[in-house]
């Protein structure tokens, strides 16, 4: 390929195309900025190219998603999903009423029985402080009528009706107590279980998880970060206030890995990657990094603030990529709803020593339609309660990865954009010409496959190199369009020993 052909400018704007898709992959964090609407033309340019980012991202995740195979396989060893699913939150939880957080509660409450406690409980659900200068709606701050719960529990059509909170069942279970078998129905709960009928909503979950730390199970709620107008990505988030202060779930004040407390839920706009922790402006107005959701788990789960494989990692707004999860890979280990909420032996005794994750699986309509909280992931789509669930086993496998930044990606690109142009000017044949094409399109696909399925490792700058084989290809098309009546008008004219 002559060097002025480089010059042309439709080469020039596929290398700035390609350029173009680095930045919105790898350097595009400006993105993320949000744009006050009295900058109509820049909030329209900035909204476009965090589309254009946004469909890119997910063409790759769906690209991954046929690799079921990986030399490194990611199991689910360490976590136990509950699920609100449509009976769970319709029904048991009374659908668009206020939460019933009595449910949440007597989730934890049975899930840290001292025989059969969890390692951790995770709580994937939004516990934010009203905005109303009133207080809380009425039915999460007052005590209820119990003929009247008890006649809602009842009356709700379920497969599994779930029982009234109530004391523990007589005889409960004494420090020192040998456990009774599986086949006790009722199952004895701990005698220091609280009786949580009497209490409203709001104070029956915080004794819960008072219950559960004070028996060494440490509970992780989910905090939510946001950013004002005009923010930069570098900038310090803000915290939604929470509905209870750290003081009010754990007295003791504990410090370490293993305590009650709370990690924000925010998931990363590249669903490959796992937030770990990020920058926040305290009340005070100090700066100081918080964790996230699964990574404060993963610290509570193995008793250590150093879990992972590169400190670096714990820098906030580290890009860290991870291995994922299908959802149906849960589905062996989950525990029912209504079954926890019983406390059945076999509910409980799956929690003994795993993390158990509490999370949203709903549909919107009354049971009906699209999930709420549903991602798209490169194992394909996923709830986000599972989504951190993947992630926290990604993080306790050390099953992490890095991807190589903005100008690495660029010069590759570059460098590889180059050597395919003068590689493919200087093939004369076309047949030969369209079969090499084919293969190096082809070839980035399964490249990228195969660094994932043996490494672990997304490799970014390979997917912008299809730009360079499209528009040799559309040169291609373009030249045997207008060939064929220019060949034959050369040929007849050559072939004419009168000329």
């Amino acid at each position: 390929m002559p060097l002025k052909d480089f010059a042309k400018p439709s080469v020039i704007v596929v290398f700035g195309l390609v350029a173009l898709w680095n930045l919105l992959i790898s350097g595009g964090k400006f993105l993320n900025r949000q744009i006050d609407p009295m900058h109509p033309v820049t909030k329209a340019l900035v909204d476009t190219l965090r589309e254009l980012r946004d469909v890119n991202l997910d063409l790759q995740m769906r690209l991954y998603q046929p690799i079921t195979w990986r030399a490194i396989p990611l199991k689910n060893e360490y976590v136990r999903l509950v699920y609100i699913d449509d009976q769970a939150h319709w029904n048991y939880m009374y659908g668009n009423i206020p939460t019933d957080r009595k449910q949440l509660a007597k989730l934890i409450l049975h899930a840290a029985q001292l025989r059969t406690r969890a390692s951790v409980i995770g709580i994937d659900v939004e516990l934010l402080k009203p905005l109303n200068p009133e207080g809380d709606d009425p039915r999460r701050t007052q005590p209820q009528d119990s003929a009247a719960v008890v006649q809602r529990q009842t009356s709700c059509r379920c497969s599994q009706a779930v029982l009234p909170t109530v004391a523990p069942a007589q005889p409960c279970l004494s420090l020192g107590d040998a456990a009774p078998g599986p086949t006790a129905v009722p199952y004895p709960l701990d005698c220091d279980t609280p009786d949580l009928s009497k209490w409203s909503d709001n104070e029956a979950l915080a004794k819960a998880i008072r219950f559960a730390t004070n028996h060494g199970v440490p509970v992780i709620l989910g905090s939510v970060l946001y950013r004002d107008l005009g923010q930069k990505e570098d900038d310090p988030a803000s915290q939604l206030p929470p509905l209870y202060s750290l003081d009010d779930l754990d007295p003791s004040k504990c410090i370490g890995p293993r305590c009650t407390g709370f990690g924000y839920i925010n998931l990363p706009n590249d669903k490959r990657q796992i937030s770990v922790t990020l920058d926040v402006r305290g009340p005070d107005g100090r700066r100081k990094a918080v964790d996230s959701f699964a990574y404060k788990i993963a610290k509570a789960a193995k008793s250590s603030d150093n879990i992972l494989s590169d400190p670096e990692d714990a820098t906030p707004g580290a890009e860290v990529f991870g291995t994922f999860l299908p959802e149906l890979d849960f589905a062996p280990s989950r525990i029912d709803f209504a079954e926890l909420a019983n406390a059945t032996y076999k509910a409980m005794s799956a929690c003994n020593g795993h993390v158990v994750l509490i999370g949203g699986r709903w549909r919107a309509e009354q049971g009906r339609g699209e999930p709420v909280d549903q991602h798209l992931s490169p194992a394909g789509e996923i709830s986000g309660v599972a989504l951190h669930g993947t992630y926290i086993e990604a993080l306790l496998a050390h099953q992490t990865s890095h991807e190589w930044s903005f100008w690495p990606n660029v010069c590759l690109d570059i460098a590889l954009g180059l050597l395919i142009f003068y590689a493919f000017g200087n093939i004369q044949n076309r047949r030969r010409k369209a079969l090499w094409l084919i293969i190096g399109m082809i070839s980035v696909v399964l490249i990228a496959w195969f660094s994932m399925g043996l490494f672990n490792r997304y490799l970014d700058f390979l997917f912008p190199i299809e730009l360079y084989f499209v528009h040799i290809l559309v040169e291609m098309l373009g030249h045997k369009h207008h060939s064929p009546s220019g060949d034959s008008h050369v040929s007849e004219h050559q072939s004419d020993p009168s000329i």
